[in-house]
C-alpha cells in the first residue's frame, strides 16, 4: 500500500506524453494526498514540485494556481521539505509575474514567499537563481532558469528568453516536462530573432527548424498535448521563408488548435504572435484584430500583466 502512491508520481509525471494535461491535475492532487497519508516524504516534494509546474503550463487558471501553488509551500515548509522550495517559489514568482501587480480583486494574492527559505538576503528572483547557482543545487537551478525562460518568453523578449533557454540546456541531466516547453520557447524565439537579426538569421532558422522538428515527432504521442504548438512552430518557419499565405493559415490553425485542446493561453500566444505578424506585414487592421483576441485569452487565464502590456502597446 505505502508503494502505490510512489508508483503513481513517477506515473503521474510521465503521462503528459499521451494524456491531456488539463485531465491529470485532479489526479495528481489526489495523489499528493495519498502520498501525505501514508507519510512518504521522499516522494512529496517530487510531487508538490511537478503539480506547480504542471498547473502553470497546461493553462490552468492562474488565480487558481496562485493559490494551490503557495499552500503547497507552505505544506513542504511546514514538513521540512527544504530542498522542494526553491523552485517552488521560483515557480509561483512565474505565475505572480503573469497575473501582474494592477490585479484588483477581492481575491488576495500571496506576497512572494521567499521568507519561507529561512534566508533574509533572499527577497528577488535574481537572489534566488544566485543562491542556487552558489550552492551548487542544479535542479532548482534549472528550475529558475526555466522561469526566467518563460517569464522573458510571454512578454516577447526574445533575446533574453533564448539566452535564458541555453542556460537551462546547461543544466540538462535528464528528460523533464518543461523540456518540452524549453523547446516551445526556444523554437517561437529562434524564428521571431531570425527575421530581426540578419547576419544570424540562418543559424536562428536552423534553432527553430530542430525545435520544429522534435514537436512533429512528440505530436504522434499525443495531438491533444502538442498539436497547436506544432503548428505554431510552423507558422514561425513559413513566416521565416517569406511564404506569407501558409504563414497565415498555419497561424490560424495553432490558434484553432490550441482552442479545441482547451490551451487557453497558447490560444492568447499564438493570436498575439499572429498579431506581430500581420503588423509586420502592413495589416493593421487584421493585427488590432488578433491582438483583441488575445488579450481576451490572457484575461481568461489570468495573466493580467499580459493583457496590459498587449492593450498599452497597442494603443502606442
Amino acid at each position: 500500500k505505502h508503494m502505490i502512491p510512489r508508483v503513481r508520481v513517477t506515473v503521474n509525471i510521465l503521462s503528459y506524453w499521451k494524456e491531456p494535461l488539463q485531465a491529470k491535475m485532479e489526479g495528481l492532487k489526489e495523489n499528493h494526498g495519498e502520498l501525505l497519508m501514508v507519510g512518504d516524504l521522499e516522494s512529496i516534494p517530487l510531487s508538490s514540485v511537478h503539480f506547480c509546474r504542471q498547473t502553470l503550463l497546461c493553462g490552468r487558471n492562474l488565480l487558481t494556481a496562485e493559490k494551490e501553488c503557495a499552500a503547497l509551500l507552505q505544506e513542504s515548509h511546514q514538513l521540512r521539505l527544504t530542498n522542494a522550495l526553491l523552485g517552488m517559489i521560483s515557480n509561483h514568482l512565474s505565475i505572480l509575474k503573469l497575473i501582474g501587480s494592477n490585479y484588483d480583486s477581492e481575491q488576495q494574492l500571496n506576497e512572494p514567499l521567499f521568507y519561507l527559505l529561512g534566508n533574509s538576503k533572499i527577497k528577488s528572483q535574481n537572489e534566488l537563481l544566485q543562491h542556487a547557482l552558489s550552492s551548487q543545487l542544479v535542479n532548482p537551478t534549472q528550475q529558475c532558469y526555466f522561469d526566467r525562460l518563460m517569464q522573458a518568453f510571454w512578454f516577447k523578449n526574445f533575446s533574453e528568453a533564448a539566452q535564458y533557454a541555453e542556460k537551462y540546456q546547461e543544466c540538462h541531466q535528464s528528460r523533464r516536462f518543461p523540456d518540452m516547453f524549453q523547446t516551445l520557447y526556444l523554437g517561437v524565439s529562434a524564428f521571431r530573432l531570425a527575421r530581426l537579426e540578419d547576419d544570424k538569421a540562418r543559424e536562428w532558422v536552423d534553432i527553430g527548424k530542430e525545435a520544429l522538428s522534435k514537436y512533429q515527432t512528440w505530436v504522434k504521442y499525443s495531438e491533444w498535448n502538442w498539436q497547436n504548438k506544432m503548428k505554431l512552430l510552423e507558422a514561425e518557419s513559413h513566416a521565416c521563408e517569406g511564404e506569407v499565405e501558409i504563414a497565415k493559415i498555419k497561424f490560424q490553425a495553432s490558434i484553432d488548435s490550441a482552442r479545441k485542446h482547451r490551451f487557453v493561453h497558447e490560444e492568447g500566444l499564438a493570436s498575439e504572435l499572429f498579431g506581430m505578424y500581420l503588423e509586420e506585414n502592413g495589416n493593421v487592421d487584421e493585427a488590432k484584430q488578433q491582438y483583441a483576441l488575445a488579450r481576451s485569452c490572457y484575461q481568461k487565464w489570468g495573466a493580467f500583466a499580459l493583457a496590459d502590456r498587449l492593450l498599452k502597446s497597442t494603443v502606442s
